[in-house]
């Protein structure tokens, strides 16, 4: 599950859309499904974008300098 306490409000809604899209894949299609490998590398992109946003944290509008990074 995503950390939203230092993310601006569109990274909190586009970490929600990641995440459920993850949960929504790995409840529909498990590891028996023929094109699971393939599902994987979509869940760990997803992943990968969540951790990248947590990242960055969030950021000014002006100049894109850091405020808050926990």
């Amino acid at each position: 599950m995503p950390r939203f306490s230092n993310l601006s409000s569109d990274r909190i809604m586009a970490c929600r859309v990641f995440d459920g899209e993850i949960r929504k894949i790995q409840a529909l299609y498990g590891p028996d499904h023929a094109d699971w490998d393939k599902f994987q590398i979509i869940i760990k992109y997803l992943e990968e974008r969540i951790e990248s946003m947590e990242d960055k944290g969030h950021y000014a509008e002006s100049n894109h300098t850091v405020l808050h990074k926990g």
